[in-house]
């Protein structure tokens, strides 16, 4: 969206309601990840639109729209992986699905503080809006 928008500035924050109870209680977050949205001129103090409905995974253009913005096209970029065989195919499938595992596990014993949880947060919400 930041990138796409024309004419107006889009911006994102990100807040760890861990840190600022308060501020998730004025918007009435209960549940993560929340996404809200204002469109331009309104009234911060206001609830916003919620741009992340459970159920619903928004795209740019879904977000765009919500919000009024217009956004200039992007070309998609895909990449396809050709295997030359079904035995190659699952093993690279394997190899995937082994390094989420082992991921996982990294993260499982990871201390957790609330600086940590701020950063995991921040760094959900930017994946969230990829």
């Amino acid at each position: 969206l930041k990138r796409r928008s024309i004419a107006l500035p889009v911006e994102f924050h990100a807040v760890s309601c861990e840190l600022y109870r308060e501020v998730c209680r004025a918007y009435s977050i209960s549940g993560f990840p929340v996404v809200l949205g204002w469109t331009l001129g309104s009234d911060i103090e206001e609830q916003g639109i919620e741009l992340n409905p459970v159920g619903y995974s928004p795209d740019a253009d879904s977000i765009a729209e919500a919000l009024g913005l217009t956004l200039a096209s992007e070309a998609a970029h895909t990449y396809k992986r050709n295997f030359t065989s079904p035995e190659e195919k699952a093993e690279f499938q394997l190899g995937q699905k082994q390094d989420a595992i082992t991921e996982n596990e990294r993260r499982l014993g990871y201390e957790d503080t609330l600086n940590d949880r701020y950063h995991n947060a921040a760094a959900a919400f930017a994946f969230m809006l990829k």
